[in-house]
């Protein structure tokens, strides 16, 4: 028979982490309580944890490589992200960004930096490449705990 073929769920490497799944899942908590004014509180603290979340990374590439990458970012397809591109894309030009094909980014030579983390979670490959190099770097900022909570409502 024919073999099976499953889609590629991680499509390259990541510099620019984040917890985005907290904020949408209390997006979405808040729009089942047709919660307008919580949902819009949500998107405009992602956008401001967004760019706290591009300042950490950008600082720990000049910390690790003296310099920045390209830069990859994760984000999904979700609700939040539809609503709130726009001002992403905003904040993301007004840091000086431009966007890419990922072929494209991965020819910066940062991309070829060896790499041995062997751990289960998804981190950037700036913490992989911090810890393959046994290199400490801050931690990354902590997510509000306000949003934390209307996800996960006690």
């Amino acid at each position: 028979g024919q073999p099976h073929l499953l889609p590629r769920l991680n499509t390259g490497p990541v510099t620019i982490d984040n917890d985005e799944y907290i904020y949408v899942l209390a997006y979405y908590k808040a729009a089942i309580d047709s919660d307008q004014a919580l949902m819009e509180r949500i998107g405009r603290d992602y956008i401001r944890y967004m760019e706290e979340m591009f300042a950490y990374y950008e600082q720990c590439s000049r910390t690790l490589l003296d310099r920045e990458p390209v830069q990859v970012l994760l984000i999904h397809a979700n609700r939040l992200n539809a609503d709130y591109l726009d001002d992403l894309v905003k904040m993301l030009r007004k840091r000086g960004y431009r966007f890419i094909s990922l072929d494209e980014a991965l020819e910066d030579p940062a991309y070829r930096l060896p790499d041995h983390y062997t751990g289960r979670r998804g981190i950037s490959w700036l913490q992989r490449w911090a810890i393959t190099m046994e290199r400490e770097v801050e931690d990354a900022p902590d997510m509000p705990d306000w949003v934390v909570k209307v996800a996960w409502p006690e």
